[in-house]
């Protein structure tokens, strides 16, 4: 039988391995920090240099106060939803 025709309404798709679910986790997480990098290194090129260290002290300083609000308020959800198991019911927006 070949795998095209195992693949009907009721098949269900094949688990997803812990490597690739960790690999995509790990590729958000690795995002996430490079943007945040990447938007210091602009603030910092683009404006004058008295200013770039006022601008960037002050961004240091905001995204140290929000930063355990913000991870509180994610709570993980994206490594939680990436690794979902297809048997487990599926979070939706009105879930929430």
């Amino acid at each position: 039988m070949s795998e095209a025709s195992s693949s009907g309404p009721g098949a269900r798709p094949k688990p997803t391995s812990l490597r690739r679910l960790f690999s995509w986790a790990l590729v958000g997480q690795g995002t996430y920090a490079a943007s945040q990098w990447a938007l210091l290194v602009a603030i910092a090129k683009l404006l004058t240099p008295v200013a770039a260290e006022r601008a960037a002290d002050q961004w240091v300083f905001a995204l140290a106060l929000c930063a355990p609000f913000v991870l509180f308020a994610q709570a993980e959800m994206r490594v939680l939803l990436s690794a979902e198991s297809p048997d487990a019911p599926r979070f939706g927006t009105r879930s929430y």
